[in-house]
């Protein structure tokens, strides 16, 4: 496909362009967030998750988890069952936030990391939710997030 420089890109071209797939081994290898922004957002997709959350209380725990595996301040949470099925929360941390969604129907769960510091260590984080999800595969998207203005 011929793009010119600078080119609107649709929805679905500019959320798809820049997503990885990854074994839990390539996982473990992802740089640390270097980002010249005022933030990075990760986007997270695991699938064929053989150990999804099937309570609130459940998946805050293992948020709140992950928020101690990427070095975070945790200042707040907020999570939700949803009837039949489903889970939807969010941990506040001083750095931004992570949020995650369930679909057990589906065998999958979606995470956003967003943070406003470099020194977060996203790899680890990532890494627990794998193997704590038990997940087949995961794909992953990052974007710097707003622009610096001197």
């Amino acid at each position: 496909m011929n793009r010119k420089p600078n080119s609107a890109l649709s929805g679905q071209a500019a959320c798809t362009e820049n997503r990885r797939y990854l074994t839990l081994e390539e996982v473990r290898t992802i740089e640390p967030l270097d980002f010249d922004s005022l933030g990075q957002h990760q986007i997270v997709d695991f699938d064929d998750c053989q150990n999804i959350p099937t309570t609130a209380e459940a998946l805050e725990q293992m948020m709140l988890a992950t928020a101690r595996a990427i070095d975070a301040t945790v200042v707040t949470s907020s999570f939700h069952e949803f009837s039949p099925h489903g889970l939807s929360g969010v941990v506040v941390i001083a750095e931004s936030h992570l949020a995650a969604h369930t679909w057990p129907e589906h065998n999958a769960v979606c995470v956003d990391l967003f943070t406003c510091s470099n020194e977060m260590n996203s790899t680890a984080g990532l890494a627990l939710l794998f193997e704590s999800l038990q997940a087949g595969s995961m794909s992953l998207a990052s974007f710097s997030r707003g622009k610096i203005i001197n």
